[in-house]
């Protein structure tokens, strides 16, 4: 007897459970068709790389002495979600090598269907990147142009209608082609965003 009363309680407690991951589920699904949530898209809108220079060529020791100002825009294109941007962090990478950082960018709050431009800025000396980076800088120059990758890492909130939910870690990730001459031009690069 007390093997069915045992039987009966296990029973409800399972019914109990696919019910609530049943609800939750439509709730997640109803939620996801009104508010159609997008991660946000972000873009390379210019770039000037005033200096790009590579001493002690193939020596272990070799170090780079750079310049670079980008302008990158960050935009919201949900109709119903804001973001709250509560750090920001950008690296800059050379041929797989992190040679500068830039973390001086305000905390802001981004609105729905708007657009936020930073300013990201690298200027400095790096030392030790090593003979690899030499190989591709010299084969790099002589084609005109230099490969750099843009790495911004954020901590966001996300609003909606009066709730907000915890930290999110959003990573854009942007390829950016340089010209070696300053006023060499710069085409507008999409870049991944991976939320």
């Amino acid at each position: 007897m007390a093997s069915n009363s045992s039987n009966g309680c296990l029973w409800n407690l399972c019914l109990s459970l696919f019910k609530l991951i049943v609800s939750l589920g439509i709730t997640i699904f109803i939620f996801w068709l009104i508010f159609r949530p997008s991660k946000p898209k972000a873009f390379i809108e210019s770039a000037r790389l005033a200096q790009f220079n590579l001493t002690n060529v193939h020596k272990p020791n070799a170090s780079l002495t750079y310049n670079l100002t980008l302008n990158l825009s960050v935009h919201n294109p949900n109709k119903r979600i804001s973001f709250y941007y509560d750090y920001i962090e950008a690296q800059a990478q050379y041929d797989g090598t992190q040679f500068g950082l830039d973390s001086n960018f305000p905390a802001f709050f981004q609105h729905h269907k708007d657009t936020t431009v930073l300013y990201p800025k690298f200027m400095g000396r790096a030392v030790g990147l090593g003979s690899v980076v030499s190989t591709t800088f010299e084969r790099e120059k002589r084609e005109g142009f230099f490969y750099v990758d843009l790495m911004v890492y954020c901590k966001v909130r996300i609003k909606v209608m009066f709730f907000k939910f915890g930290h999110f870690k959003p990573k854009f990730g942007c390829r950016l082609k340089l010209a070696e001459k300053p006023d060499g031009g710069f085409e507008r690069t999409k870049c991944d965003v991976d939320f």
